[in-house]
């Protein structure tokens, strides 16, 4: 898994019926048929020729992250969200060669997210958790696992 900073994400035109709060995704600045939600594209690695992409939202009560794997066409195989955390991506580590550690600013949560280009099935209460409608019967191309840790204190 490597770092790369070849995609961002366009603001859809007024007239569009989805403008808020998704945006266009674009690949070396051409456009792909992608619409992804978030107004910032938080993160992007390449695992093994597909492309892990994290978004997020912030909404004042809380931020909102998606998790995205895409093909280089910019074709969507799966996207997933983590619950509503006060803050922003921290602490995020390649662990692996396809796989993420992270943490949220707020808490003391350590996620990680391993990319499996080849895709599996999975129904354990975690996947179904994360995973919005349209992917809910899906294969999957990422595996989440959270270990809680003692509550977060400011410094």
């Amino acid at each position: 898994m490597r770092p790369l900073d070849c995609f961002t994400l366009c603001e859809l035109s007024v007239f569009h019926p989805h403008c808020e709060p998704k945006r266009r995704l674009f690949r070396d600045g051409n456009p792909t048929r992608a619409l992804f939600m978030g107004d910032t594209l938080a993160a992007q690695y390449e695992c093994e020729g597909v492309f892990l992409l994290v978004t997020h939202y912030d909404h004042y009560e809380a931020v909102t992250h998606w998790f995205y794997v895409v093909t280089r066409e910019g074709k969507v195989l799966d996207q997933a969200a983590t619950p509503d955390y006060f803050g922003f991506l921290e602490r995020v580590v390649v662990e692996a060669p396809a796989t993420l550690a992270f943490g949220f600013y707020g808490t003391n949560d350590q996620w990680r997210v391993r990319v499996r280009p080849t895709g599996f099935w999975s129904f354990s209460g975690l996947a179904l958790r994360l995973r919005l409608n349209r992917f809910l019967l899906r294969k999957r191309y990422m595996a989440f696992a959270c270990q809680h840790g003692a509550p977060w204190a400011a410094k």
